[in-house]
């Protein structure tokens, strides 16, 4: 499946539901400011040490919430 991919979005979205074990409307509902990919994003005003994905939960654009009632980090 991975080398069907066409794009980095597409790589990265079947990498975040196999390896991060994210559900797929967790994925879809992710936003850019959700992903935290440096090593170090302290100096972004990012709280946490090395690379993370934010888990929000807030209401997408299909007025769906994220089945999750809290927020996480992975």
């Amino acid at each position: 499946m991975f080398r069907a991919c066409r794009s980095a979005r597409d790589r990265l979205t079947l990498l975040l539901l196999a390896r991060v074990g994210l559900r797929p409307g967790q994925t879809a509902g992710l936003h850019r400011s959700d992903l935290h990919l440096m090593a170090d994003s302290r100096s972004l005003g990012c709280d946490i040490e090395g690379s993370h994905v934010r888990v929000v939960r807030r209401q997408n654009e299909n007025n769906a919430w994220s089945k999750s009632k809290k927020s996480w980090r992975r």
